[in-house]
C-alpha cells in the first residue's frame, strides 16, 4: 500500500467523518426547529383559546355592567318620583302617600327585572365555567365577574326587600329574601349572613305571636 494511497484514505475518512457531521448537525437542527415550530403552535393555539374566552368574559361583564347602569338610573327616578310626589301633593298627606306608592311599586317591578337580567349573566357564565379547555387566566376572570355579579344581586335583592317593607309589605319583603337566600350555594351563604338576619328579623315581626302581642 503506498502513501499515496493512504493519504488518500485518510482524506476520505476525514471528508467522511466531516460529512457524517455535517448531517448530524443538520438533523439535530431541523429536529430542534421542528420542535419549535411545534412548541409555536401550541403557544398560537393556548393564545387563541384565551382571546375567545376572554372575548366571552369580556361580553358578560359588559351586560353586568349594563343591568348595573340600569339599575342605578331605576334608583334615581325612584328619588326624583318621590321627591315630585312631595311637590304635587303639597299638604295632601293621603295623596302624596298614593304618589309615592305608585312610585315605589314601579321601583319594584324594574328592580326586579334587573334582577332577573343578573340571573342571566350568571347562567351563561356556567358553561364557559364547565369547560375542560378553560385556561388559568380565563378561570381567574370568570372567578371575578362572578362575585361582582353575586355582589350586585344581593344588593339588587335587599333593595327590593327594602321597598316591600317601606310600603309596608312585610310578608313581601320575606319571600323575596327567602327566595334568594334559597337559591345560593352553601359556599355563598356566609357572605349573604345580612340576609339570612333580615330574615329572621322579619319572621319575628310577621309571627302571629308578635302580631298578636302587638294588638291593642
Amino acid at each position: 500500500m503506498t502513501l499515496a494511497f493512504v493519504a488518500a484514505l485518510t482524506v476520505c475518512a476525514m471528508a467522511a467523518a466531516m460529512v457524517t457531521e455535517s448531517a448530524e448537525a443538520a438533523a439535530g437542527a431541523g429536529n430542534s426547529k421542528w420542535g419549535k415550530r411545534d412548541d409555536k403552535k401550541k403557544d398560537d393555539k393556548k393564545k387563541d383559546k384565551e382571546d375567545v374566552q376572554a372575548k366571552d368574559i369580556e361580553r358578560l361583564s359588559a351586560a353586568a355592567e349594563a343591568v348595573e347602569k340600569e339599575e342605578t338610573g331605576v334608583q334615581n327616578a325612584l328619588a326624583e318620583a318621590e321627591a315630585e310626589a312631595a311637590k304635587k301633593a303639597g299638604d295632601d298627606a293621603a295623596q302624596q302617600a298614593r304618589l309615592v306608592m305608585s312610585a315605589r311599586r314601579k321601583a319594584v317591578a324594574a328592580l326586579e327585572t334587573c334582577g332577573v337580567k343578573y340571573g342571566r349573566v350568571l347562567a351563561a357564565a356556567q358553561p364557559i365555567a364547565t369547560k375542560a379547555d378553560l385556561t388559568d387566566k380565563s378561570k381567574a376572570a370568570l372567578q371575578t365577574l362572578a362575585a361582582k355579579v353575586n355582589m350586585l344581586r344581593r344588593g339588587n335583592v335587599e333593595r327590593i326587600a327594602d321597598l316591600y317593607e317601606k310600603m309596608g309589605k312585610d310578608r313581601q319583603a320575606l319571600a323575596v329574601l327567602e327566595a334568594y337566600y334559597g337559591s345560593l350555594p352553601e359556599s355563598q351563604r356566609f357572605a349573604a349572613m345580612s340576609i339570612k338576619e333580615r330574615i329572621d328579623a322579619l319572621k319575628e315581626k310577621t309571627s302571629p305571636k308578635r302580631k298578636a302581642a302587638a294588638a291593642p
